[in-house]
């Protein structure tokens, strides 16, 4: 510590004169001995990693400053929540930190521009409220390692009202201006941050800077828009994280991307604090341009995933020559639950400009006013489209140059948009399916030479386009062409009811990915004598008169097809007509067909007998199943009754052969 200091250090409340010192602010005026200016000065006077703390009174007034504080230049926290009356956030959504200690310049145009500026390696900022200036904070070269947390900047004591240098309206910035490894905000709940204006890691040295858990654009609450008039995050430095923040509200985009190796994961970009109530951004939910490369929306993990809705503009736009974008298992214009339209007024995705290599996987994509996914006529190539839901969007699920459907061209020749050219899109002529079995889709491709991915999906109906949309992801295949009309066949694990119709996307070298094809009905599969793989009894002439193709565990049946599962005669089929039938019945009607059938294969003796004991029990067991069936309303009385009447019946006359043999 240097000597000189001694007597301003204890005159400002100095806890040790060796190694790191406290500093206790006492007083709310802007200069003078017990000031927060003083304790700056004081602690920027040695090289300790010191702290300044608040004995401020009960229910102090705020801390008025006419000028800038000092620049911080040696590791110093400043820490809020030893203010009386001060708490952090415990809240899961939104914040109910209380802070006592808040500082602010008298609102004008003249007001200074920033509050804190750091120019330290290992320095803190907490529990302050900051308004009026333009930076609360900000964190300048060569500042590293800054952790700002559980504050509440541009807004008023009570974190309700936003407050700038004109008194409402502006927004108070937090500015990383060169720092590198900083955190705004924190994975605790008590280091989240409230900030009304925005969040900006500015120059390229700038990096490896961190964004996290803030509350930006709302109020404590979550709930309610600040007003500030600048965009919610900018990052025009490299390798930034931004994760699990609420950004909402802003006028301008939630977060623009203007550098390499961003990261975007896990927040609420267009909610509300709970992911549910659209408070949309007044531009799009996330723009990726200029020169950025190797950009993440998104991710693998669990919760890497971000909530992008209600955008004025689109979800996310992919611009300028913007290079290896991934957004991957996001929901774009609906909730994490996939149940709550957010919808984004333009489109979900739209990749313009010489945007290239885009990936876009496993995302949520529906409810939008333009479409899922669109391309500018110049954007750029490729652009790979693999494994995504995209529904219920008013535009065409994937939409080259937004004219409509793209038609396929002789050969796949011609040149446009997303790779060498508009990537022809399958032409589907076959598709059998249902009863939760896979799905089997036949079709042709006309293609230049090479590898495609064929990816296949169900959709509840078709657009009204003829194309259709993504709304359940069936499977894929991967065919080799050899140019020209490639003929295909695949059986997807997915399943799909016969009734609905089912869609496909070719991507030529699993990267170059075309719009979606025309939709095509999905048709019952051909029943088989030996039944279907759970065991229930199927005869083929019966199942294919009755126009069902299937066992009818799943499926809604008449005459016909009672008939087919209950073929041993007896069985008043007509009284379960237009009724599906219990699952745990049919299946173990096939069970004690196959018993029965062995104990007559055998003919004799004790292993014939346990079978056809077994066959007995087994048909006793289904009438209980029945009987809740009614309970639960999934099954008329008058069908109960016939199938336990049939059941007794067989049961008799299983116990009857056991008794025999």
């Amino acid at each position: 510590m240097r000597a000189g200091w001694t007597g301003v250090l204890f005159a400002i409340g100095l806890v040790s004169e060796a190694g790191a010192a406290v500093f206790t602010v006492t007083s709310t005026a802007d200069s003078g001995m017990g000031t927060l200016r003083n304790a700056i000065t004081a602690a920027n006077a040695t090289a300790e990693a010191d702290t300044i703390t608040f004995n401020l009174g009960s229910n102090p007034p705020a801390i008025v400053l006419n000028g800038e504080l000092p620049i911080i230049t040696q590791p110093l926290t400043i820490d809020g929540y030893t203010q009386t009356g001060s708490s952090r956030n415990t809240l899961t959504n939104g914040s109910n930190a209380v802070l006592a200690v808040e500082v602010t310049t008298p609102p004008s145009v003249f007001a200074p521009s920033y509050a804190i500026r750091i120019q330290a390696a290992d320095c803190a900022v907490r529990g302050l409220v900051v308004n009026v200036f333009t930076h609360a904070v900000s964190i300048e070269a060569p500042a590293t390692r800054t952790t700002v947390e559980g504050n509440f900047f541009g807004t008023d004591r009570a974190g309700t009202t936003g407050l700038d240098s004109t008194g409402v309206g502006h927004g108070t910035n937090v500015l990383v201006y060169g720092g590198t490894n900083s955190t705004i905000g924190g994975s605790t709940l008590g280091a989240r941050n409230v900030i009304m204006g925005q969040v900006q890691v500015s120059l390229p040295g700038a990096t490896g800077n961190r964004i996290e858990n803030n509350v930006i654009g709302l109020d404590r609450t979550g709930t309610t828009k600040l007003g500030a008039t600048s965009e919610a995050v900018v990052v025009d430095g490299p390798m930034t994280t931004v994760i699990d923040n609420v950004i909402a509200g802003s006028p301008g985009a939630g977060i623009r991307v203007r550098a390499n190796g961003t990261t975007i994961v896990g927040n609420l970009i267009g909610t509300d604090a709970g992911g549910t109530v659209a408070i949309g951004n007044d531009f799009d939910g996330i723009i990726v341009d200029l020169s950025s490369e190797d950009t993440v929306i998104g991710g693998t993990a669990k919760g890497a995933g971000n909530v992008i809705g209600a955008s004025l503009k689109s979800g996310i736009i992919i611009a300028g020559v913007s290079t290896r974008t991934v957004v991957q298992n996001n929901a774009i214009g609906v909730d994490r639950g996939g149940s709550v339209a957010l919808g984004n007024t333009e489109g979900g995705i739209a990749v313009i400009g010489g945007a290239f290599d885009t990936t876009i996987t496993g995302n949520t994509i529906a409810n939008n006013q333009e479409g899922g996914v669109l391309f500018s006529p110049d954007a750029g190539a490729p652009t790979a489209i693999l494994g995504n839901v995209i529904r219920d969007n008013v535009g065409l699920g994937i939409d080259f140059g937004g004219d409509g459907i793209t038609p396929n061209d002789a050969g796949d020749g011609d040149i446009g948009v997303n790779g060498l050219g508009f990537q022809n899109f399958p032409v589907l002529t076959s598709a059998l399916g249902g009863c939760g079995g896979p799905t089997t889709i036949a079709g042709t491709l006309d293609a230049m030479p090479g590898t495609y991915r064929l990816e296949f999906f169900a959709n509840p109906t078709c657009d009204p386009s003829g194309a259709g949309e993504g709304a359940r992801f069936l499977g894929s295949t991967t065919i080799t062409a050899s140019g020209g009309v490639q003929s295909f066949s695949a059986t997807v694990g997915g399943s799909a009811d016969p009734g609905q119709v089912v869609t496909a996307t070719a991507s030529a070298e699993g990267v170059e990915t075309s719009e979606f094809s025309l939709c095509f009905t999905i048709g019952p599969p051909p029943c088989t004598v030996e039944g279907c793989a759970d065991g229930d009894p199927c005869t083929q002439d019966g199942c294919s008169g009755a126009g069902i193709g299937c066992c009818l565990h799943d499926q809604r049946t008449g005459f016909d097809s009672a008939t087919c599962i209950f073929d041993e005669g007896g069985f008043d089929a007509l009284a379960c007509q237009g009724e599906t039938l219990p699952r745990g019945v049919t299946k173990r009607f096939g069970k004690a067909q196959a018993l029965l059938q062995k104990a007559r294969d055998i003919g004799s003796g004790k292993r014939a007998k346990r079978r056809a004991t077994r066959a007995a029990k087994t048909l006793g067991g289904g009438i209980p199943v029945a009987n809740k069936a009614v309970k639960k309303h999934k099954l008329s009385s008058g069908c109960r009754d016939a199938l336990v009447l049939f059941l007794t019946d067989g049961q008799t006359r299983a116990e009857a052969l056991a008794g025999t043999l």
